[in-house]
Parts: C-alpha cells; structure tokens; sequence
C-alpha cells in the first residue's frame, strides 16, 4: 500500500509540474531508463528488498492524437547470502499499455496495460515460473525526449508467486 502512495503522490506532483513545464514534443520512439523497483510481495521484499531495474520500451502515439500505446520490457535481478548460500531473484516483465496524454500541450501521461512476468529464484533450488498481470503508470515528458515515470504492477503472479510491485523510473527516449 505505501508504494501506492508514492506511485500516485508522484503522478500528481507531475501533473502539477507539466502545468507549468509542459511540453510540445511529445514523441513516438525508443525509450531507454533505470530506475528503482519496490517488490509488493513481503517475503521478496524481506529478503531481496528494493533495489535497481532498467528496461526500454516502444512508444507509438497516433497522428494528430493524445494517445497510443507501448511495448517494453524491464529488467531486476538481486543476490543476497542466506545460511552462506547465495540466493538469486530475478524478474522480467513484458508489458503492453494505453497511454494516454490528457492535457493538450504537455508532457503529463497515464497509462495501463498488462503483461508477462517471468520470474526466477535461484537459492538451494531453482523455481522459474511466469503469469499474467496487470498495471497502471503515469509519467511526465519533458525537454527532447527527457521523461520520468511511476508505475505499480497488481495481480501480478508468477505461479503461486505474487511478483508485483511499484517503480519509479526516469529515461530518454528516440523519436524514431
């Protein structure tokens, strides 16, 4: 729930920025980012914590239009030692999303869309599974390519393995 919180409290500073430093070129492209992932699921988050991710996507916005939608991927991996034994999680959502600018001239988005988890942990055993989710971002455009984003994954399991979780990302994208 906390992650939530910072999920939507960053929407609505963003929001309240684009108002002020909107911008007109919002673009179709290549986007590239990192940032940090906050797993939801207690036991991962206990074990592994929060920790780096990066991912790109394809953003495809109709002619003459405030929306269209994107194609990306993101990457998070974390080790930690338990009972000397290094324990290995790792999580690759594939996600399709609306995005949806609402405000004419500026850079504010939301957006929501589903995807597929592939996650693995690696300890004294291996498990590999993956399974459907879904999720909600929002995000902010800025300067030639510049944005920054918040995002928060539900129902998403992998298996009996709940691998949602909430992030928040900055990156450029390549109008292509």
């Amino acid at each position: 729930m906390k992650y939530l919180v910072i999920v939507y409290s960053l929407c609505i500073l963003l929001g309240i920025a684009s108002i002020s430093y909107g911008t007109e070129n919002i673009q179709s492209g290549v986007g590239f980012r990192g940032g940090l992932f906050m797993p939801s699921n207690e036991d991962i988050d206990s074990v592994w914590g929060s920790g780096l991710m990066f991912g790109m996507d394809y953003r495809y916005l109709f002619e003459g239009q405030r929306y269209g939608f994107d194609l990306g991927f993101e990457y998070f991996q974390k080790s930690t030692d338990i009972l000397f034994v290094t324990a290995e999680y790792r999580l690759i959502p594939i996600t399709a999303s609306f995005v949806y600018f609402p405000i004419e001239k500026t850079g504010l988005y939301l957006g929501a869309g589903v995807g597929m988890y592939f996650a693995k942990i690696r300890w004294i055993y291996l498990a590999s599974n993956s399974g459907f989710g879904l999720h909600l971002k929002g995000g902010f455009a800025f300067g030639k390519g510049f944005f920054v984003e918040g995002k928060y994954s539900f129902f998403a399991k992998a298996g009996q393995l709940n691998v949602g979780g909430a992030s928040l990302s900055a990156g450029y994208r390549i109008k292509i």
